[in-house]
C-alpha cells in the first residue's frame, strides 16, 4: 500500500481508498487516432494539429412510451488527454482523457453522423432485449 501513496500519478490514491469488494478491469485498445489542434494553442500564431488518443463520447435518449421504443441523438465530442502523442508524458498523459477544459473537441459530422447511425440501430435493440427481460 505503501506504493500507491507515493505513486507519481496522483489518480492512483483512488485504489488505496476505495473499499468495494467489486471492481471492473479495463483494456487498453489502440484506436485511429484524430489530429486537430492542441487545445492550449488554440489562440496562438503558430497553430499546428496534433495527434491524440481520443475518446468519443456521445449522449441519447431512449424513451418506451405507448409500446413504442425511439431513440433521439443529443450529440457528441472527443474528449482529449493532457498530452498530444508527440509530446512527452506518461502513457497515461497521452491515453486517458483529462475531462477538464479545454481537452475536448468537435467530432467530424459525418464520422458523427455514421456512429449515430450504428447506436441508434444496437441502442433500439439492447432496448429492446431489456424491457422483455423485465417484462418476464
Amino acid at each position: 500500500m505503501a506504493s500507491l501513496k507515493q505513486h507519481p500519478d496522483k489518480k492512483y490514491s483512488y485504489w488505496l481508498k476505495n473499499s468495494d469488494d467489486t471492481f471492473i478491469i479495463e483494456k487498453y485498445y489502440k484506436s485511429d487516432y484524430i489530429c486537430c489542434l492542441h487545445p492550449l494553442e488554440k489562440e496562438c500564431s503558430y497553430q499546428k494539429e496534433y495527434q491524440y488518443d481520443a475518446t468519443m463520447r456521445i449522449a441519447f435518449i431512449l424513451q418506451y412510451n405507448e409500446n413504442k421504443i425511439t431513440y433521439q441523438f443529443l450529440g457528441g465530442f472527443w474528449k482529449l488527454p493532457l498530452k498530444a502523442l508527440q509530446e512527452k508524458g506518461t502513457v497515461n498523459e497521452k491515453t486517458i482523457s483529462y475531462c477538464k477544459p479545454p481537452f475536448y473537441t468537435a467530432i467530424d459530422q459525418i464520422l458523427l453522423d455514421e456512429v449515430n447511425i450504428h447506436m441508434e440501430k444496437a441502442m433500439l435493440l439492447l432496448y429492446e432485449i431489456m424491457l422483455n427481460k423485465s417484462l418476464e
